[in-house]
């Protein structure tokens, strides 16, 4: 590709112009496969950006966040490459997926494998095990994401080598997973653990957001609800704010995580998410944790510091999640279900 030519390709680039960036592969590419249409123009514009010389590490990035503020994929996902390429590079033989739910468990139930009555546009009842394995044919293995990341952590994170454990995330809301005898906790729903009923403190008037229940934990200690209260994110709180913000927080978490460890006994409690990275919350949080047990049932193990815990893997625990639920279902630990 000529220098003149990578000028011209850089510029079709900035400007947006599919209809120009598809002309300059018909020149540049024309022993290949042309475009149809507009999706397949992108796709071939990003293997000639990959391949120009000229085009810098600034520009590709440039052109990453081009297609991404338009909604586009800015590589080449599965289901935009051609049939003949999918599996080239690598086999797959089973999926494992850690989704936000709430999701149906059942395996039973007839919508297995379905996020079922979520609050996010555009995902309720959305069959999300069907569609993978239809359109892979591989088996998929299916669960919450906090259970997802439960099992993470078990596998290679803060809970390695304990039988019985929590996994509770703190952030755009709160949920919780438990692994009892080395397995996720099912039941007529998986747990959920953000609205656990918690006192309020004596000089708080916030009415709470959770649109069920008003002030439960997860109305009073998510990362939405420090917004609310303060009126700008948790990460830009500093100073008083934040002291007073993890207090705060810290005080409501603690009511639930000793729930927690009364009804499941858990030999530890990992906890993550955004509102978990704050500076100060896990320290300011153990003191409200061992306070709030007040010495019951009396264990030294709960006193201990590492009892309640930041995950080790830390955002990348739902994707280990993932790939023990891929190797679950792929050695028959746990039975597949048709799509």
């Amino acid at each position: 590709m000529g220098q003149s030519m990578n000028g011209a390709f850089r510029r079709a680039l900035e400007d947006g112009d599919v209809s120009r960036l598809a002309e300059l592969w018909r020149v540049c590419r024309p022993r290949l496969p042309q475009p149809r249409d507009d999706r397949e123009a992108r796709v071939m514009l990003h293997r000639a950006r990959s391949e120009a010389e000229s085009v810098t590490l600034a520009k590709r990035l440039y052109s990453h966040a081009w297609l991404a503020e338009r909604g586009l994929p800015s590589g080449l996902p599965e289901e935009l490459q051609p049939p003949a390429e999918r599996r080239e590079s690598v086999i797959v033989s089973a999926v494992g997926i850690a989704s936000f739910g709430p999701v149906e468990l059942r395996r039973d139930h007839r919508q297995y494998g379905n996020i079922t009555n979520t609050p996010k546009p555009g995902w309720s009842f959305t069959d999300v095990v069907g569609f993978v394995s239809r359109r892979l044919a591989v088996p998929v293995g299916f669960d919450t994401d906090v259970n997802g990341s439960a099992l993470g952590e078990g596998r290679w994170g803060a809970a390695m080598g304990l039988s019985q454990f929590v996994y509770i995330t703190v952030g755009t809301g709160i949920g919780g997973g438990a692994v009892v005898d080395g397995a996720a906790l099912h039941g007529l729903v998986h747990p959920e653990m953000g609205h656990l009923a918690i006192r309020r403190l004596d000089d708080d008037d916030f009415p709470g957001l959770c649109p069920f229940h008003g002030a439960c934990m997860e109305g009073m200690a998510s990362g939405p609800s420090l917004e609310a209260r303060f009126g700008v994110p948790g990460r830009e709180l500093y100073g008083t704010q934040l002291a007073v913000a993890m207090n705060i927080v810290t005080s409501y978490l603690a009511q639930g995580l000793t729930a927690v460890t009364r009804i499941l006994a858990p030999q530890r409690i990992i906890v993550g998410g955004g509102v978990a990275k704050l500076p100060g919350f896990h320290e300011i949080r153990n003191e409200a944790v061992t306070s709030e047990l007040a010495n019951y049932p009396g264990l030294a193990e709960h006193r201990e510091p590492g009892f309640v815990s930041p995950p080790d893997l830390g955002d990348r625990s739902g994707l280990a999640g993932g790939l023990v639920l891929a190797k679950q279902v792929s050695s028959g630990q746990v039975e597949a279900v048709d799509g």
